[in-house]
């Protein structure tokens, strides 16, 4: 599994995303808001205990040297707060409901942040589930409502997860890392097709 650490970093180009791979080594910057980016270096877990754990900003600064050095001197200088880390956590999807309950985000299904789409899997998740608690409050049968929630959601999810898993092992070559992103890149597609095509939903009116 990999291990992610992160730093808020301002001045950077609001449009700019990147995602740069040497091997056993990721650098990515994600916008967010307030003007800040989100630079990020993983690496595999192993390494990072070893060689990151002693001296987290040192390791940070030295990756993202290495990978794009432009980048690393602008970060030295325009950091806000202070470095995260994320430790790598096996993917997961779970059972997402049961009696009065059910689960969206990751508490229903996990994979390792280097896919950087758990926002949006996150989203789809509260989506499809919301469209099934309107089916169950306008008199389907609330298990059978959910468990149309969990099969979408299964169906969404499970053709992203070995690619992500790839990529989080550390353990590819350029070669399959380009595989690995253009099998999820597919999934990607394949979800946003799907949302796209769902009908309308109901304008329910509380009495």
């Amino acid at each position: 599994s990999s291990t992610t650490i992160y730093g808020f970093v301002q001045g950077l180009p609001d449009d700019l995303f990147r995602n740069l791979l040497r091997p056993g080594e990721v650098v990515g910057v994600i916008p967010t808001n307030d003007g800040a980016a989100n630079v990020w270096v993983t690496v595999g877990t192993d390494r990072f205990a070893h060689e990151a754990r002693p001296d987290l900003a040192g390791f940070y600064d030295r990756i993202l040297a290495d990978v794009d050095e432009p980048l690393a001197e602008h970060v030295r200088s325009q950091l806000h707060g202070p470095l995260r880390s994320f430790p790598g956590l096996r993917g997961f999807l779970r059972q997402p409901f049961g009696p009065g309950w059910a689960l969206v985000g990751d508490a229903c299904y996990f994979k390792d942040p280097i896919s950087a789409h758990g926002m949006t899997d996150a989203l789809i998740g509260a989506e499809l589930l919301a469209r099934s608690v309107v089916d169950a409050v306008a008199g389907r049968d609330e298990r059978a409502a959910l468990a149309e929630y969990a099969s979408q959601r299964a169906k969404l999810a499970e053709p992203m997860m070995p690619a992500v898993a790839h990529l989080a092992s550390m353990t590819w070559s350029l070669d399959s890392a380009r595989a690995a992103y253009r099998a999820a890149s597919e999934a990607m597609r394949a979800e946003a097709e799907y949302l796209a095509a769902l009908p309308a939903m109901p304008v329910l009116v509380a009495r």
